[in-house]
């Protein structure tokens, strides 16, 4: 196996990462789990910068183990806010 599509899963719970040859045989996964802060009732916060990073731990994880990455794929959490300061924070 030379070529991998990755695929990317970045869900509330937890982030998925996947590669898959052309025939669609998975080859390398790996998962980081996201923990949701609950500062107040009804209220689901996630940290952000502990989220990209995970995201990127878990890329790094399949990349390793795959020779050529030919595709990203991505899935992301719906409705999702994100605010920032004016730092871009």
């Amino acid at each position: 196996m030379t070529e991998a599509f990755l695929g990317v899963d970045a869900g509330t719970s937890g982030i998925k990462v996947c590669a898959f040859t052309r025939e669609g045989r998975l080859v390398a996964k790996a998962h980081r789990a996201v923990p949701v802060v609950t500062p107040y009732p009804l209220w689901a916060e996630i940290d952000l910068d502990r989220y990209w990073a995970a995201t990127a731990d878990a890329i790094r994880e399949v990349a390793a183990r795959v020779p050529t990455i030919i595709s990203i794929g991505l899935a992301t959490t719906c409705p999702t806010t994100i605010l920032l300061d004016e730092g871009g924070r």
